[in-house]
């Protein structure tokens, strides 16, 4: 026995016990476990929520159900991040990215634009909201494929024919047979064009009205054309495109917004690419 007492692995041990055993009576208290508070807005929100997707409020079992779903989401929540399983993951950055992007951007558009603000907004940008030249117009079609070389003769026949009557003409019953339609009414041009071709529409849209005029050559054929009507494409007043303007002004606070926040976060970080000077 008088051996072991003396042994110096034995006095080793006892004195670590003794410190541990100090520290442990005279030492900091442990920080108090992590606290989870389940608040009433919480609540309130899970209770939302169900109610949104079930069409009726929760059941005292199912609200005490979501309430330990929220809570086991929470823990895990928290020890997920301690654990930085965060880091590297890119669909949690993205989220955080958008989150972060959501709040710039409610940030930056706390209230809403004045007329004035509309405005200024439309004399800026006039040309993006300017009304399209609309057009009325019936024609009649001649197939090159069905006439062969003959078709430009034919044209001039009868347009010779029609700008000569002053009968009213049905276009259906002249010309070849096509799956166009024969007349079309206050169409704007860009509609012309994309159906037509922008040469088509950019001749028509010259023409004079009340006057057959062509032959004029679309990707289907030639076509001789009476335009009845038209309206010129015009500046729009600030109530005619209001709505837009609200629409596209917002959006553009939305992007400058958080555009600057970014800046702004930015100038806190060092940014170094390797292989880039």
């Amino acid at each position: 026995m008088s051996r072991w007492l003396k042994e110096p692995l034995l006095h080793f041990l006892l004195l670590g016990l003794a410190i541990f055993g100090a520290y442990r009576v005279l030492g900091p208290d442990e920080p108090p476990p992590a606290t989870i508070v389940v608040t009433e807005g919480i609540i309130n929100g899970q209770i939302e929520s169900f109610s949104r997707t079930w069409l009726r409020p929760p059941t005292p079992q199912e609200l005490d159900g979501l309430i330990r779903e929220y809570v086991r989401e929470e823990v895990y929540y928290r020890e997920g991040m301690a654990l930085g399983l965060d880091r590297d993951d890119t669909v949690i950055r993205r989220r955080l990215k958008q989150k972060l992007e959501f709040v710039a951007e409610a940030a930056g558009i706390a209230t809403e634009p004045t007329d004035e603000d509309l405005r200024t907004y439309l004399e800026q940008r006039t040309d993006a909201y300017r009304t399209d030249a609309r057009l009325s117009f019936v024609h009649v079609f001649l197939s090159a494929e069905r006439r062969g070389d003959a078709v430009a003769q034919d044209a001039a026949r009868l347009l010779a024919g029609l700008q000569s009557s002053d009968e009213a003409i049905d276009p259906a019953a002249l010309g070849d047979p096509t799956m166009l339609e024969r007349q079309f009414e206050d169409v704007p041009l860009p509609d012309i064009a994309a159906q037509f071709g922008e040469e088509f529409a950019d001749r028509v849209a010259g023409l004079p009205v009340g006057q057959w005029q062509g032959p004029i050559e679309s990707g289907y054929g030639i076509h001789l054309v009476r335009v009845g009507a038209r309206a010129d494409g015009r500046a729009p007043e600030l109530d005619e495109v209001r709505d837009a303007l609200r629409r596209d002004w917002l959006n553009e606070q939305r992007i400058a917004a958080n555009d600057a926040h970014y800046q702004s976060l930015l100038q806190r970080y060092t940014v170094t690419i390797e292989g880039r000077e």
